[in-house]
């Protein structure tokens, strides 16, 4: 029992966040390699989103739908990362 207890409690240190990665008003902020991968997560999806509509599993407005929002998304992030780069 003592065992597991250790095993949690070195796992729940190692996610949580670190005394300087949280701002006084509680806010979590994210290393700019987490908002690197982010972009390139939603780069990939993007990528899906093409290779689906070319292979025809779906339609041309929905592929447009998926796009926009995941252009927005990623010009959020890179904008964060711009904005936050250390």
């Amino acid at each position: 029992m003592n065992k597991l207890m250790i095993v949690v409690g070195m796992l729940s240190s190692m996610s949580l966040p670190k005394p300087n990665e949280i701002k006084r008003d509680g806010t979590i902020l994210h290393s700019n390699s987490q908002i690197e991968w982010s972009i390139e997560n939603v780069q990939h999806l993007k990528s899906w989103v093409l290779e689906d509509l070319n292979n025809e599993i779906i339609d041309s407005t929905t592929a447009k739908l998926y796009w926009s929002t995941l252009d927005e998304t990623e010009d959020f992030l890179i904008d964060y990362y711009v904005r936050n780069k250390k």
